[in-house]
């Protein structure tokens, strides 16, 4: 599981148990026997390949993204990297070692000028974020055909405190007024459902 920490990844480390080997964000965490320490950069992807050379995993779940669209648009070298280097690297790992690559993706991928969008629309992104994402569904169906990508978007209380859902539910409860948008629709799922529907998918094999 990479990116064990993140928003989605907790919700699938609290389906999985103790059936998974955890990416952890904390480059001065030692290693123990379910889990591992790795920030990713361009100089230590390298060493994703002796990490699953180590456990041998059956899937690997990736959930390792730069998602903050503001970021994005400020910075494209770190958000092209981890939304479509890091996806690179482990299709062409799971190739070598015969792992299925689980690739959480988003909706960012299309417009969002209707409010329901289906596999067979035109992806259109809009911004840094959704063009990256794309560029790493791609070069993941190009190297390793068989993996599952997920488009997803999840609402639900964040322990960091800072989703959607953890924005509306402040202020609101401060009785301040929240600014929304008309213009752009998205179809999210709850997060823990998201990450049990794909779990689901994992065990049928689906590509």
């Amino acid at each position: 599981m990479l990116g064990a920490q993140g928003f989605l990844g907790s919700h699938f480390v609290a389906a999985l148990g103790d059936q998974v080997v955890l990416h952890l964000n904390r480059i001065n965490q030692e290693s123990s026997d379910n889990h591992f320490s790795l920030h990713l950069t361009p100089e230590s992807l390298e060493k994703l390949g002796d990490i699953v050379q180590v456990y041998r995993p059956d899937f690997i779940v990736n959930c390792v993204a730069v998602t903050n669209l503001d970021f994005c648009e400020s910075n494209p070298e770190i958000s092209f990297f981890l939304n479509e280097q890091v996806p690179m690297h482990l299709a062409q790992l799971s190739n070598l070692f015969g792992f299925k690559l689980v690739h959480i993706s988003t909706d960012a991928v299309f417009s969002g000028e209707k409010s329901y969008s289906s596999e067979e629309d035109l992806c259109a992104p809009s911004t840094v974020y959704g063009h990256s994402k794309l560029a790493g569904e791609n070069v993941i169906s190009s190297i390793a055909p068989d993996s599952l990508i997920c488009r997803v978007n999840f609402v639900g209380a964040n322990p960091k405190g800072v989703s959607l859902f953890d924005y509306f539910y402040r202020t609101m409860s401060n009785k301040i007024t929240a600014t929304g948008f008309t213009n752009i629709y998205f179809t999210p799922l709850a997060v823990d459902v998201t990450a049990r529907i794909i779990i689901d998918l994992m065990d049928r094999n689906e590509k």
